[in-house]
């Protein structure tokens, strides 16, 4: 079984977006820590680990701490489709959305409706499902990573 991450791109960080997706799915953080790396240089022996106690501080965290790159993850099986959501903020101060749906519960059509729903739910900027990938870490790596579903023909693209 595979795993579709549909990630949605957002020029701002938009923190009632982050509260009202946190708050509606009443998301649990998978860790309570958040790896936060400095410098797109770096390797990742190299991040740091900071401690997550609640969606409020990661916000302020992100707020005031620019051009690093981190995640936070939230536990499995949050509805009948979403296994998990991911908060991602990048280099370049974007904010992605991830949402990862096995691929035993939904199909290419049902997974390509799911992420237009969602696109226009949260008016996010962009969509890319890619299969079992991190977020990216900047905008531009969001543009060039290839995706696995291409919304625009649906169809699979080869890999």
């Amino acid at each position: 079984m595979i795993e579709y991450n549909i990630y949605l791109l957002f020029t701002t960080i938009n923190d009632s977006l982050i509260l009202e997706i946190y708050n509606h799915f009443n998301l649990v953080p998978l860790d309570d820590e958040i790896s936060v790396c400095y410098d797109s240089n770096r390797d990742d022996s190299q991040n740091v680990y900071i401690k997550y106690t609640d969606i409020l501080n990661f916000i302020s965290f992100i707020r005031e701490n620019k051009n690093i790159y981190t995640s936070v993850y939230f536990k499995e099986n949050i509805d009948e489709y979403i296994k998990g959501i991911t908060f991602t903020l990048t280099y370049d101060n974007k904010l992605i959305i991830g949402f990862q749906i096995p691929s035993d519960i939904v199909n290419d059509d049902e997974c390509i409706e799911i992420t237009n729903n969602l696109l226009r739910k949260y008016n996010a900027q962009k969509a890319k499902i890619v299969v079992e990938h991190p977020p990216a870490s900047s905008n531009k790596e969001f543009d060039e990573q290839s995706p696995f579903l291409s919304l625009e023909n649906k169809t699979w693209v080869k890999l």
